[in-house]
C-alpha cells in the first residue's frame, strides 16, 4: 500500500512581518503568522482539515509549516486545492512553496519524496504588484504597495494595502500570550506602541525608561536541530515518531522563553505592561523586541533555560536510546538600535549576529554545542548586514600594520564559565568598569584609535594612570579574564583590550551592567 505526503512551507516571513515598519502591524503580522500551524492545533491548518473533512497526520507542524501523510492521495490533492485558497485569502503577500502530494512505499519514504518535489517558485506574492492598467491607483506611503481600503482614525487617513490591510484587522495578541503563563496573562499584557500619542488603555505604549528609547531586537535559533530529525527519521516508521520530537522541542523552547520573560521581564513592568514584544516563536527560532537594558540578561536566561528545557523533553522521550542528545543548544543575536529604527534593518542585523555566534558555537566540540551570544549598538539606520556593518564601523588598523582588528570582543560564550570567551567575564569586566571614575579617557582613546595608534595611547595610559588602586587592580584582574595580553611595561595593552573595553562601555551605556542598577530601573 502506498503512502502519500503533502509539505507546505511559508517562506520571506521577515519581510513579511517586518515591511510595514509599524509596530501595530508588526504583532498583526506575528498572530497571524503563528496561527498558520502550531503543533497545539487550534489554527488556521486545523480549520482546513476540518473543512475538508480530512484525517491525516503531521510529521511537521510548526513555524508556517507543515506536512500532512494521508493513505488517500485524491483526498489530500482535495485539501490542497483548499488550503492554498484558504492561506492566500487569509496572508496575502505571504509567500510559500508546495507541491502536489508525493508517494512512498511508506509515510517516511512519501515525506522524503515531499521535501524533494516541493517547487523553487514562490507563490503568493502578487499582492506586492501595482494594479495593471490603473492610472489612478494610490500607493501606501510605508510600504510603496497599491493601496486597497483608506481607513480613518480621527482626523487621521490611513491608506492600506493588500497585505497591510489584514495585518491591522488581527488584533488577537495569541502569540505574545505563549509568552506568559496562564497566571500571569491575567496580570500582565505586551505593549502595541512605541509612541505615546498613538497608545490607549486597548493598546498601550512602550514601557521606556526616561528618554531612553533604544530596544534590544533578539533573534534566537536552535542549532542542531536538523541533524536530530535526519537521525529520527532513519528509524522512524510512523509520521508520530517524527511529530513527538517536534512538539517536544517546540513546548521546550516555549517554556524557555516563559520562563526568560518571569525571571527578567515581569518585575519591570509599569502599570502592568511588560517592556517587550513578542514577535516570533515558533519552529527552532524566536524573536522579541525587548528594551535595551534588559535585551542581554533576557537572551542569556533563554538560552540557558532552552539547554535544561530540551534535555528534559529529550530524558522523558527516551534519550539517547532514541538516539537523541543529551539536549539541544541555542545562539542568539541582539542588534540594539532606536524605537525608530527600520525593523527590517533590525531584524537583518539580529539574524546576522545569530549567525556569527552560531559559526562561532560549530567550532567547539558538540553536539550538543555551547550557547553563543552576539551583541551589537548600531547608531546608523542603513540597511546592510552584519558583515558590512563590522567592516564600515569596527575594523581599524593593528598597532605597526599588523593586520585588522575589531572594536569589539565577538560573540561571547553563555554558561557558568569564565575566561576570554566568557559572557560572564565581560559582563564583570562591565562591571567593574561602572565604578571607576575616567572613563571619558577610554572613549577618546577608542575614538582616536580608528586614525592614529600613537596618539590613541597617550589618552589609554592615562585612563590607568589615575585610577585608584583598588579600582585598578579590581579592573585589571577583571581584565586579565577577557584580555590577558599586556604591554612591555605590564599595563594592559590597548591592541588586545580594545574589543572587551568598547563591549564592556557599551554594556555600561545600555544599561546592562550586573547589579545596582544593572537592569535598568522601574519606568
Amino acid at each position: 500500500m502506498s503512502a502519500y505526503a503533502y509539505l507546505f512551507e511559508c517562506k520571506g516571513i521577515q519581510r513579511y512581518v517586518f515591511g510595514s515598519g509599524r509596530l501595530r502591524q508588526v504583532i498583526g503580522a506575528s498572530d497571524l503568522v503563528a496561527n498558520i500551524a502550531s503543533s497545539g492545533g487550534g489554527d488556521l491548518l486545523q480549520r482546513a482539515l476540518d473543512a475538508a473533512e480530512l484525517e491525516a497526520n503531521p510529521s511537521r507542524r510548526a513555524g508556517g509549516a507543515f506536512c500532512l501523510h494521508a493513505e488517500d492521495e485524491k483526498s489530500l490533492a482535495r485539501f490542497r486545492r483548499l488550503w492554498r485558497l484558504a492561506f492566500g485569502v487569509r496572508h496575502p503577500g505571504l509567500e510559500f512553496v508546495d507541491g502536489a502530494p508525493a508517494s512512498g512505499s511508506d509515510p517516511m519514504m512519501a515525506e522524503a519524496a515531499a521535501y524533494g518535489k516541493r517547487t523553487a517558485a514562490r507563490e503568493n506574492s502578487a499582492a506586492f504588484l501595482p494594479p495593471t492598467g490603473h492610472p489612478f491607483a494610490r500607493f501606501n506611503p510605508h510600504t510603496g504597495f497599491a493601496a486597497v481600503r483608506e481607513a480613518q482614525k480621527g482626523q487621521d487617513r490611513t491608506l492600506l494595502d493588500a497585505v497591510g490591510e489584514p495585518q491591522l484587522r488581527s488584533e488577537q495578541d495569541s502569540l505574545a500570550a505563549r509568552f506568559l503563563s496562564e497566571a500571569d496573562a491575567t496580570t500582565y499584557r505586551f505593549p502595541r506602541h512605541f509612541k505615546p500619542s498613538e497608545a490607549n488603555d486597548d493598546n498601550p505604549v512602550f514601557p521606556f525608561v526616561g528618554n531612553d528609547r533604544r530596544i534590544g531586537f533578539i533573534h534566537a535559533d536552535l542549532s542542531g536541530l536538523g541533524g536530530i530529525f535526519r537521525c529520527v527519521k532513519k528509524t522512524a516508521t510512523q509520521p508520530e515518531d517524527v511529530f513527538a520530537i517536534a512538539r517536544a522541542v517546540e513546548d521546550a523552547i516555549a517554556e524557555a522563553a516563559r520562563s526568560a520573560c518571569r525571571a527578567v521581564l515581569l518585575d519591570r513592568t509599569c502599570d502592568g505592561v511588560v517592556p517587550a514584544r513578542p514577535v516570533l516563536l515558533g519552529g527552532d527560532d524566536v524573536t522579541i523586541i525587548v528594551r535595551a537594558d534588559l535585551a542581554v540578561d533576557f537572551a542569556k536566561k533563554f538560552l540557558l533555560d532552552v539547554e535544561r528545557e530540551t534535555a528534559e523533553a529529550f530524558s522523558s522521550l527516551g534519550g539517547r536510546d532514541r538516539g537523541l542528545p543529551e539536549r539541544l543548544s541555542a545562539c542568539a543575536g541582539i542588534a540594539v538600535v532606536s524605537a525608530g529604527h527600520p525593523f527590517q534593518a533590525a531584524a537583518r542585523l539580529a539574524e546576522d549576529l545569530c549567525d556569527s555566534a552560531k559559526k562561532k558555537a560549530k567550532r567547539a566540540d558538540g553536539p550538543p554545542w555551547p550557547s553563543f551570544l552576539e551583541f551589537a549598538v548600531a547608531t546608523s539606520t542603513i540597511d546592510e548586514s552584519f558583515a558590512s556593518w563590522r567592516e564600515r564601523e569596527q575594523e581599524i588598523s593593528a598597532t605597526g600594520g599588523g593586520g585588522a582588528l575589531l572594536a569589539a570582543a565577538g560573540p561571547r560564550r553563555v554558561g557558568g564559565t569564565t575566561g576570554s570567551e566568557s559572557l560572564e567575564s565581560l559582563l564583570q569586566l562591565a562591571k567593574a568598569l561602572s565604578a571607576v571614575d575616567g572613563r571619558g579617557k577610554l572613549m577618546e582613546a577608542f575614538a582616536l584609535r580608528h586614525d592614529s595608534c600613537a596618539e590613541a595611547e597617550r589618552p589609554w595610559k592615562r585612563f590607568w594612570a589615575i585610577l585608584e588602586d583598588d579600582k585598578a587592580r579590581e579592573l585589571r584582574s577583571a581584565l586579565a579574564e577577557c584580555a590577558p595580553a599586556t604591554g612591555s611595561d605590564g599595563a594592559p595593552c590597548l591592541d588586545a583590550a580594545i574589543g572587551v573595553m568598547s563591549d564592556a562601555l557599551e554594556l555600561i551605556d545600555i544599561g546592562a551592567v550586573p547589579g545596582e542598577g544593572g537592569k535598568g530601573g522601574a519606568p
